[in-house]
């Protein structure tokens, strides 16, 4: 499990492009595999490393931004980016933190991955993150960049079906003008089918907010939500959609910006079965 795993927070907030992530519900398979046999609740969901270990994540993402004045819609840009990002597992430390090289291998579109917490293309980045996905070294970025927030919200020991919990955590805007914090609450779903593995479904749901003061002046709302699979034997995120919904008053003009990113892993395979019921890359887009 990499950084570039990151859900609710690849979300460009405000100035730039927001992440929209719909959770769908669909039919489970037969659970078959050795790795089905092998889950007891509860369980502890952690990321876990296997020194080697490549993994290839599939990730594609739009946003649609609105622009209305007076309720009349004025402009409407829609961006998509289509992108491969390859992490390699180079060790577990002695404090079992995990230390990464993380790679986008592959982009199409011209929007900015930095604003999703991902290298650019071309661009590598040594990670280290603990095994309940905290970060601490996102390559020569700074400790209060977005690169820094926690790629999934794991809680710390053991937890069932039925549990949530709720994390906060803040970061700097780009141009360090903003504090910016997300609310998040993850709630333990089901257990899944995904291929021929068994994995935790976890709903997310939150809210992304600026200083007070600033949030009332513009009137600005940001939700978030989303639903992924973990596979907690590998430590590993299996499938991910998540989204935000952004509204900005100002002025008189209303601009509302609807985002999704998916991902799914390619490598290692075996994640997937030929009547997949999650939904892959590309997004198939309604707009127009």
């Amino acid at each position: 499990m990499t950084v570039t795993h990151k859900i609710f927070i690849h979300v460009p907030i405000f100035i730039s492009v927001v992440s929209i992530l719909t959770s769908c519900a669909h039919k489970s398979d037969v659970i078959q595999g050795n790795s089905a046999k092998n889950m007891s609740l509860p369980m502890e969901l952690k990321l876990k490393g296997e020194t080697g270990r490549i993994e290839l994540l599939d990730n594609c993402s739009q946003s649609v931004t609105k622009t209305f004045m007076l309720g009349d819609l004025r402009h409407k840009r829609i961006e998509n980016v289509s992108f491969k990002v390859k992490t390699i597992t180079k060790e577990t430390l002695a404090n079992s933190d995990i230390k990464q090289e993380v790679q986008t291998v592959f982009k199409e579109g011209g929007v900015n991955l930095h604003e999703m917490a991902y290298p650019e293309f071309g661009e590598s980045i040594e990670m280290i993150l603990t095994p309940n996905c905290q970060v601490t070294k996102a390559g020569r970025y700074p400790k209060n960049s977005l690169f820094f927030l926690p790629p999934l919200p794991l809680k710390k020991g053991e937890v069932k079906i039925g549990d949530s919990w709720q994390m906060e955590n803040s970061w700097q805007s780009e141009n360090g003008h903003l504090t910016l914090t997300a609310k998040i609450q993850t709630e333990f779903k089901s257990l899944k089918t995904c291929g021929v593995n068994q994995c935790a479904e976890l709903i997310v749901t939150g809210e992304v907010h600026m200083p007070e003061i600033v949030e009332k002046k513009n009137d600005f709302s940001h939700k978030l939500n989303g639903r992924f699979l973990f596979d907690p034997n590998r430590g590993l995120l299996v499938w991910s959609e998540f989204g935000s919904v952004e509204h900005l008053n100002s002025r008189g003009a209303l601009v509302e910006v609807r985002s999704v990113l998916r991902s799914h892993l390619l490598e290692p395979q075996g994640y997937h079965i030929a009547s997949r019921e999650e939904p892959s890359c590309p997004l198939e887009s309604t707009e127009e």
